[in-house]
């Protein structure tokens, strides 16, 4: 939507999400913002999914209007859309001019980056953003063509063009707002123009993908793909600003740390997995054969398969530490076994026992391959509870026990989280809380991966979300209880992905803007016991509780204590102790008096957790008002 400074305004509808015409699908017009009119032009495009809008400031009544639509099977390959309306103020009536001939070198990617502006002083003189920058002098009366890019991928301003916008005071200073950040020229009429980078701290880190060299335990080096930034690489001993540096381009997708580094491996749109200088994917496919997303996984027991999905393909590729390698094969009952339209959205490999696989797909379904490098025997374990039509965004292994396995659906609204303990036979859904969305104005988050870590005799859990980091340290069906971590680090920032080291404890996640997090945690039992022997926590006592209630713990020696209250849905809402105490009993009467903030609480279930050493421990408590 446009307004002018006299309050015209100008709307713009979609077609439907399924990509059929719709009643309001088109340009609309209003002079008061209350009643509109339709004003499409006559060719225009009925299958638009995205359009764009650009006001000349000097004159107002000239706009461009930017539309793409599908232009056959491959969603990256459009049909634009331009036209120009003026509007004859005088006669209150429009003129349309088609010049879609015109702008048939733009590529948006399916319209996911789109830009139109108008210089404030001059309406002949018109940009156009897609995966590059273009620039029109005359209106456009001559066809945009290569000669017409002034930033993009042949210039210092990052490709895929989101906004643009002109400084307010002065018409040669043009923004960029762009896949790599913010950008901006001095002078934008400029037959080569020069730009400059402002991110100035702004990050551009989507990550895609996060990953630890699990075979090295001293070894502090991560690996990460990021959305059109290329895969970057982490270690401490870097002498680089923050330690990171640019491994491979594009967009960064999946990525992997070998033994003693060898191979790194990392990846790109489209099913492009690079070892060192070599690009290798299966000769016999071709890009249709893949998601625009590349995901891959490798054998985890002797690090000598490399498995790589194409839709509803799984390849095989052998000693994928061999840069020259192209030793690739199908598992073709994998293919024989989907249905029609039936596509892998995850895979992941086992350690103990070898050569296991775990495939989800677009369907909701759940497979295991076993016996992957010789002879693959697949076996449908999806259960009847999962969501019907759900998206299988990851299977977590447990790295000790391959029969231990979690199943995660990405969709909103949906049971999220189901567990199993003998390789899928039987499941049990364990979203918990986090399915709930039980409080007033929430809405239960996607969860995007989940990540198990054998902590001595226990085991913990992580699951990445889009509202944030949160664990659990059981899987107790329906009353599983996750919890927010790094509520003040972290925050509640989407997380696509996470790594857990079993060799150190170490858990990464990498964030979709707000950086990558890392912390440690105690792996041995010795370790545990030595601080968390004797260590009690009780549930409340009376439960449900009303007015007030006693919760109880027990520490057999002095210690660090903090036990805090959350929400049903992980947050936490109030700290009810964080102090040293000594060894003994201790008792919190949770009351109006001692917690003021108890008596807003509504009516519901909540979880306290405790934390002393290395002994965390959680309890759900219910009030009934």
């Amino acid at each position: 939507i446009v307004i002018t400074k006299t309050g015209v305004c100008y709307a713009i509808f979609g077609s439907a999400i399924d990509l059929s015409p719709s009643q309001n699908q088109g340009i609309w017009r209003s002079e008061d913002g209350v009643t509109w009119s339709k004003i499409s032009p006559t060719d225009y495009l009925s299958n638009a999914r995205r359009v764009v809008v650009a006001l000349a400031p000097s004159n107002e009544n000239i706009l461009y209007f930017m539309a793409e639509a599908p232009n056959g099977p491959d969603w990256t390959v459009s049909l634009n859309g331009l036209w120009r309306y003026t509007r004859d103020a005088g006669n209150n009536t429009g003129k349309w001019e088609t010049l879609n001939n015109k702008v048939g070198v733009i590529s948006s990617l399916g319209g996911y980056c789109m830009a139109l502006a108008v210089k404030p002083d001059n309406p002949q003189m018109v940009f156009f953003g897609g995966t590059n920058l273009y620039r029109s002098k005359d209106a456009v009366a001559t066809p945009l063509s290569q000669a017409n890019i002034v930033g993009g991928y042949q210039t210092a301003l990052h490709p895929d063009i989101q906004a643009l916008t002109f400084h307010p005071t002065n018409p040669d200073r043009l923004y960029v707002a762009s896949d790599g950040g913010v950008t901006h020229t001095l002078n934008c009429k400029d037959s080569v123009i020069a730009w400059s980078n402002l991110n100035n701290g702004y990050s551009t880190t989507q990550f895609y993908s996060i990953a630890m060299n699990h075979f090295d335990a001293n070894d502090d080096w991560l690996i990460g793909g990021l959305q059109d930034n290329g895969t970057v690489i982490y270690s401490s001993k870097f002498n680089t600003k923050d330690h990171w540096m640019m491994w491979s381009g594009g967009d960064g997708m999946h990525a992997a740390i070998g033994p003693k580094r060898n191979p790194v491996i990392s990846s790109f749109q489209v099913g492009n997995i690079i070892n060192g200088d070599y690009i290798i994917r299966p000769p016999q496919l071709n890009n249709g054969n893949f998601n625009f997303y590349t995901f891959f996984t490798w054998d985890k027991a002797n690090f000598d398969h490399l498995y790589l999905p194409a839709k509803n393909q799984l390849w095989k590729l052998n000693e994928p530490e061999r840069l020259d390698t192209n030793d690739w094969s199908e598992i073709a009952i994998v293919r024989q076994t989907l249905s029609a339209g039936e596509i892998i959205t995850s895979v992941s490999a086992s350690k103990i026992p070898a050569h296991r696989l775990y495939i989800g797909t677009n369907k909701g379904r759940v497979f295991r391959v076993d016996n992957a490098t010789t002879t693959p025997q697949i076996t449908n374990i999806t259960d009847a509870a999962f969501p019907v039509n759900g998206f299988v965004g990851c299977v977590d292994v447990n790295e000790d026990n391959a029969d231990r396995i979690v199943a995660v659906f990405s969709n909103y609204n949906v049971p999220s989280i189901f567990s199993s303990e003998n390789g899928g036979a039987t499941w049990s859904h364990t979203g918990g809380n986090l399915d709930e969305g039980s409080e007033a104005g929430v809405i239960a988050p996607s969860i995007r991966w989940v990540k198990s870590l054998n902590l001595g005799a226990k085991t913990m859990y992580f699951a990445a979300t889009t509202s944030g980091l949160f664990s659990t340290e059981s899987m107790s069906g329906s009353q599983t209880a996750w919890l927010r971590e790094g509520a003040t680090s972290i925050g509640a920032v989407q997380i696509e992905m996470l790594d857990a080291k079993q060799s150190t404890g170490e858990v990464v996640i990498g964030t979709h803007g707000n950086g990558v997090y890392r912390s440690t945690l105690a792996t041995s039992i010795a370790e545990q016991n030595l601080a968390t022997d004797g260590v009690t926590l009780d549930q409340n006592y009376p439960n449900p509780a009303t007015s007030s209630t006693l919760i109880k713990y027990t520490l057999p020696v002095e210690g660090q204590v903090k036990i805090k209250l959350y929400s049903s849905s992980g947050v936490e809402i109030l700290t009810l102790v964080d102090k040293f105490e000594t060894g003994g009993e201790h008792f919190i009467e949770l009351n109006k008096a001692n917690y003021p903030g108890f008596e807003s609480l509504a009516s519901g279930k909540y979880f306290y957790r405790m934390e002393c050493n290395n002994y965390k421990a959680t309890r759900s408590l219910e009030i009934l008002r």
